[in-house]
């Protein structure tokens, strides 16, 4: 993060349609330090079978900043066709 104050208590939530399965594995740590900390995550996401569905998921991304709550959702719908 390039910003003067960190992120804290920072906690990604995934879904994803029945016909996928998702392991997400736990961030490498809770808390951003400001102007170039890091962080990672992990996760598998697996077709239960090949029916032609299209691969999406919707994340929540939730952490704290300067002490106020931060709630942040995204739709991942443009992975590759051939996935």
């Amino acid at each position: 993060s390039d910003r003067p104050d960190p992120l804290n208590d920072f906690l990604c939530k995934v879904a994803v349609p029945r016909h996928l399965d998702l392991v997400i594995g736990p961030a490498s740590t809770e808390t951003l330090r400001s102007r170039g900390g890091t962080m990672t995550q992990t996760m598998n996401l697996t077709r239960k079978r090949s029916d032609g569905k299209p691969l999406k998921m919707r994340l929540l991304i939730e952490y704290k900043r300067g002490g106020r709550a931060v709630r942040e959702t995204a739709d991942v719908t443009d992975f590759p066709a051939d996935l």
